[in-house]
C-alpha cells in the first residue's frame, strides 16, 4: 500500500495507470484522467492557466487522483476513445468512464466540469443522495456555468430515482425552462412539464 504525499502548491500527476487505480481504491476517490500532448496549445494553456490555479489545485488534490497520460499511449487512447487533446475523463477505481470533456477549460469551468463528472459517477453507481449533493454544489456555486444545465437535469432524475416521485423532474424542467431556455438539457426535460 503506497501513501500519496500531496503538495498543496501543485498537482502531483501520476503517470502510471495501474498505480492511479490502486490509489483510487485505497483513497476511495475517482480518477481524473488527462490525455496530454505537450506540443498542443490547448494542453499548454491547461498547464499554464488552469492547473496552476490555487482553487483547481485544491479541488483536484482533495477530490481526485490525478493521472496524466501522454497522447501517444495507444492502448489507453483506444480504450477511452480519446481523439483530441486535451481530453479529460472522470473514471472510477475500476477504470469505468463516467464523464468526458474535450478541449481547454478555464479554472472555474474545469472545477464545475470535474464536479459534474463526480456527480455522474455517483449517479451511475446508484448513489443518488451523493449525486444530488454534488449537483446542488454545482448549481449553487456556478449558477450560470456550462455544467449547470446538466447538473439541474441530473439532480431532478436523481431525486426521482431516490424518492420515486415526479416532483424533482418537474422542478428540473421549470428551472431549465426559465434559466436555460436554449439548452439541450431543457429540451430533454420538456416531457417532465407534462407530468
Amino acid at each position: 500500500m503506497s501513501i500519496r504525499i500531496i503538495n498543496k502548491n501543485k498537482i502531483e500527476w501520476l503517470t502510471d495507470f495501474n498505480e492511479a487505480m490502486a490509489l483510487a481504491k485505497q483513497e476511495n476517490k475517482p480518477v481524473l484522467l488527462d490525455f496530454f500532448n505537450p506540443g498542443w496549445i490547448g494542453c499548454q494553456q491547461l498547464a499554464a492557466v488552469t492547473y496552476p490555479n490555487k482553487k483547481v489545485i485544491k479541488f483536484i488534490n482533495e477530490n481526485l487522483i490525478p493521472l496524466q497520460l501522454q497522447f501517444n499511449d495507444q492502448f489507453y487512447i483506444e480504450k477511452y476513445n480519446a481523439r483530441w487533446t486535451p481530453t479529460i475523463i472522470i473514471i472510477d477505481s475500476n477504470g469505468v468512464e463516467h464523464h468526458k470533456s474535450v478541449g481547454f477549460l478555464e479554472p472555474e469551468a474545469i472545477i464545475s466540469m470535474l464536479k459534474l463528472g463526480i456527480g455522474k459517477m455517483f449517479f451511475n453507481t446508484g448513489k443518488y443522495r451523493e449525486a444530488i449533493e454534488v449537483f446542488n454544489e454545482i448549481i449553487n456555486k456556478d449558477p450560470q456555468g456550462e455544467s449547470t444545465p446538466e447538473a439541474v437535469y441530473l439532480r431532478g432524475v436523481s431525486t426521482y430515482k431516490q424518492d420515486g416521485t415526479a416532483d424533482g423532474l418537474k422542478a428540473a424542467y421549470e428551472i431549465l425552462k426559465n434559466k436555460f431556455p436554449g439548452s439541450n438539457w431543457t429540451k430533454r426535460a420538456s416531457p417532465y412539464g407534462l407530468l
